[in-house]
């Protein structure tokens, strides 16, 4: 295992949690690779950081988002994510074109 990417040589070790802070940014494809298959396979909880889309959507099943100070959670990838964003933004939209406001002007 000399010649192994350090991480892989980190990730031998069973741990309880595992937090990568965008894992992808210094990883060639064969080992960006082996990582979403180490983490599709992985029995245990693990956290990313990451601007990498594609990634985040093979490996990730439940996500949290800090977005303009907010979190929002939800159940399934990025990709999941981003569909019930725009929901409940059409949702906002539509709340928005019924109100109409009081008064005389």
């Amino acid at each position: 295992m000399a010649d192994a990417h350090p991480m892989a040589k980190m990730l031998t070790y069973k741990y309880d949690l595992i937090l990568l802070d965008e894992p992808t940014n210094y990883l060639d494809l064969e080992a960006t690779i082996w990582l979403k298959g180490y983490l599709a396979n992985y029995d245990g909880t693990f956290i990313i950081i990451s601007h990498d889309k594609i990634f985040l959507n093979d490996v990730t099943n439940y996500t949290l988002v800090l977005d303009d100070a907010r979190m929002t959670k939800v159940k399934g990838n990025y990709e999941e994510y981003e569909e019930a964003k725009a929901m409940r933004n059409v949702r906002w939209r539509n709340s928005i074109r019924w109100w109409k406001p009081s008064g005389n002007n």
